[in-house]
């Protein structure tokens, strides 16, 4: 018997219990990267009026409780908290996820007994520690995080993240954190968009993808269609990293031309749901879009999940109805009826409000095909290559970009 004790057969012995235990976690946790695919995930809606951290934390463990999340979700792993951070902005302008709402997610989550818990974000501009640092602080996440015991990342590296079956993009540059994060919580703002209509649960990952990158994916896919199949692939991609959790603040979101330039907008309600795709089928319903937000249509063609909010399994109290106001102002780029197709030159474009520009040349840098020039420290758009994205009045702080619709546009309500 003490034969058999050698060192070779202890090594082989650790060995093997060792690849024992990797398999049955893998295991685990591919059984858990499933649901994020799932269409038949519940989404859960609550009412949430008022951004009270303790009251958004009640309904957070309630939710949870609801979708069948336990503790063991979050426990001994490490956890990725996703904010939406577009811009070093005030929370009050509702154009960032509200701290608020932060602090309660990573209350909770800390409760739960993880190996870790980092918000890792990519804001608009350049990825460098300096500006994070400047995003964290006036959109109020550092003083939640750091409440919360939670870390900040200021770690730029990237990481490749493969995904064979996109249908435009198979590889994606992530933020290093999650790409190895083991829990990713995407907690997005509930908001109408000038590019993709909507920004909710799909498009908040793209702040994984870092700084001015983001600004060469808009040039590398400069329409709306092709840029929306571009992140349905891109949220495909990081459901296959790890188990996900996608939280929208839809508490006060945002409608007519956001990200950052609309109007404040209450809905009073938080959404959780482990699918993102299905999380955004009950946004597009909340914002009154129905079929017309691009991402989403895209996930439906792909199977990814249910065709309108009818078919969603969801956890609410009373009616969904109850839920969504009774009117939400669109984007002023929104296409309708029989002008979905026209040509680009007719469509609403960015213009420069001299008046209100103070030159600082962030919108420049912002445009991803370069047709924005600063002269007299003023900024001015060569409309004749203007690819639309609207990525210029995104990151204008001083909404000194305005849409200017047709005549022909003026006239269709």
């Amino acid at each position: 018997m003490l034969k058999l004790l050698n060192k070779p057969f202890l090594f082989q012995l650790f060995y093997m219990l060792a690849f024992a235990v990797a398999v049955c976690y893998n295991g685990n946790m591919c059984e858990e990267i499933k649901l994020n695919f799932d269409p038949s995930a519940p989404v859960a809606i609550s009412r949430c009026e008022k951004y009270d951290v303790d009251e958004i934390a009640a309904v957070l463990e309630t939710q949870l409780r609801s979708l069948g999340i336990s503790p063991e979700f979050f426990a001994g792993r490490r956890v990725v908290v996703k904010p939406n951070l577009i811009m070093a902005a005030s929370p009050d302008r509702m154009a960032t996820t509200h701290p608020a709402v932060v602090e309660a997610a990573l209350r909770v989550i800390g409760a739960c007994s993880p190996a870790s818990v980092t918000v890792a974000e990519s804001p608009g501009g350049p990825y460098q520690p300096a500006l994070l640092r400047a995003s964290y602080h006036a959109t109020g996440i550092a003083a939640a995080a750091k409440r919360a015991g939670a870390t900040l990342n200021f770690d730029t590296s990237v990481k490749t993240v493969g995904y064979p079956d996109g249908k435009v993009s198979k590889s994606f540059e992530l933020l290093t954190p999650a790409a190895e994060a083991e829990v990713i919580v995407n907690i997005c703002k509930l908001k109408t968009h000038s590019l993709t209509q909507m920004t909710a649960a799909v498009k908040n990952l793209f702040g994984f993808v870092a700084g001015t990158d983001k600004v060469a994916m808009h040039a590398r896919f400069p329409n709306p269609q092709s840029f929306s199949k571009y992140l349905v692939d891109l949220a495909s991609a990081v459901a296959t990293i790890c188990p996900t959790l996608n939280i929208v603040d839809g508490i006060v979101g945002m409608e007519g031309n956001g990200p950052t330039a609309g109007a404040p907008k209450p809905f009073g309600c938080i959404i959780t749901g482990r699918n993102p795709f299905g999380v955004d089928v009950l946004c597009e319903y909340l914002l009154r879009l129905e079929g017309q937000v691009m991402t989403t249509s895209e996930a439906r063609a792909r199977g990814l999940c249910r065709k309108d909010v009818s078919e969603l399994a969801l956890v609410c109290e009373g009616q969904v109805a109850l839920y969504r106001p009774a009117k939400v102002v669109s984007a002023e780029t929104k296409q309708r009826h029989i002008l979905t197709h026209l040509p680009r030159f007719l469509r609403p474009r960015p213009v420069i409000d001299q008046a209100l520009c103070v030159g600082c040349g962030v919108c420049a840098k912002s445009c991803p095909a370069e047709t924005i020039t600063m002269a007299n420290k003023k900024a001015h758009i060569a409309h004749n290559k203007c690819i639309l994205c609207y990525c210029c009045q995104e990151m204008c702080r001083f909404r000194a970009v305005k849409i200017r619709k047709n005549i022909l546009l003026r006239l269709v309500r």
